[in-house]
């Protein structure tokens, strides 16, 4: 097992149980008094996995062990990506608490049980759509997920639209040839970028919502075939 791409058997711990229980999100809907049937809302609410980890811990004597603890503790102050054995996705997670146990009369043992909400994570996707006008993603995961649409045109062009990953259109101003622009549905930036100069470009970009993968299914339009587009996203799992 490893926190952050640190391995716990660093510091005499070892991954002992995994329990993980789904996100709870709900489908938006109201029955209203007198109706015959409810009325179905679009928006779900989503909400994180819980997950539970026992950890065992082995060392010498009890000081040693309580300042291992403290170690691996100390690898969760932030964002945590967790690599659990036995398990093929990564997990992004949240630590929320946590809970040390004695082992009968040992001094040389203690379990500890961490706990966090978070999702399970794929490995990075990208797609390249070249000299197209329409074009479908079948996206990986079974939850909605943010894209990074990069823009490579080869020639100037004074606007470029892409239809499918907002419920309006994507429209861009004022392309160069060979210079890209990076569209990061994550953080909601819009940059152009020439070898290592960045420039911010959201003044040219007409966007009134995150770019993303809301469907299984995603058909995309383009305005022009001119330019390379790519479309860059991670996976989520339950």
């Amino acid at each position: 097992m490893r926190i952050n791409g640190t391995e716990v058997a660093k510091h005499g711990a070892k991954q002992l149980t995994v329990e993980i229980q789904p996100p709870q999100d709900k489908a938006a809907a109201e029955w209203v008094q007198g109706a015959l049937e409810p009325l179905a809302g679009e928006e779900t609410t989503h909400t994180f996995d819980e997950i539970k980890i026992g950890l065992i811990f082995r060392g010498p004597d009890p000081g040693t062990i309580l300042r291992n603890i403290g170690h691996v503790l100390e690898l969760l102050k932030k964002e945590t990506v967790l690599d659990l054995d036995g398990y093929r996705d990564n997990f992004r997670a949240w630590y929320r608490g946590s809970e040390i146990k004695k082992v009968g009369r040992s001094k040389r043992v203690r379990l500890v049980d961490l706990e966090f909400v978070g999702y399970a994570v794929g490995k990075e996707v990208t797609k390249v759509f070249r000299g197209k006008r329409t074009a479908e993603i079948v996206r990986e995961g079974s939850r909605p997920t943010p894209v990074i649409v990069t823009i490579l045109p080869t020639q100037n062009l004074e606007a470029f639209t892409i239809g499918g990953l907002t419920d309006d259109p994507i429209v861009v101003r004022d392309l160069t040839a060979g210079v890209e622009v990076v569209i990061d549905g994550r953080d909601g930036s819009s940059v152009e970028r020439a070898g290592t100069s960045i420039a911010n470009k959201a003044k040219d970009v007409d966007l009134w919502e995150p770019p993303a993968l809301k469907q299984e299914r995603t058909a995309l339009s383009f305005s022009e075939t001119a330019p390379k587009v790519t479309i860059t996203y991670t996976p989520i799992w339950l």
